[in-house]
């Protein structure tokens, strides 16, 4: 993921910043961060949505070492920065 000039890598991994990410038990995707780790994730989309049609637009969340570390039990997240033609269609709309 290229960055702006006015982003750095400490916006995007602050020290102390904490989340976790875990599926509910009605299915629901649920985030639990930090002020740090939520701003941190701001920052993130901020950078995704100026680098939309870029390659390597997207950012791995993992509990798992050389990525952002998320808590221990999160589930993987890739958040992907898109454009859609028209407008974004939701599932079982045509």
């Amino acid at each position: 993921m290229a960055r702006p000039n006015d982003v750095s890598a400490s916006d995007l991994l602050p020290k102390g910043a904490r989340l976790k990410i875990s599926i509910s038990k009605k299915g629901e995707v649920e985030l639990l961060g930090n002020r740090q780790g939520l701003q941190a994730l701001s920052n993130i989309c901020a950078v995704l949505s100026k680098s939309v049609g870029e390659p390597g637009n997207h950012y791995h969340f993992m509990d798992n070492e050389g990525f952002w570390g998320t808590e221990p039990g999160s589930i993987s997240l890739v958040i992907y920065g898109q454009d859609w033609a028209g407008g974004i269609v939701l599932e079982g709309e045509s």
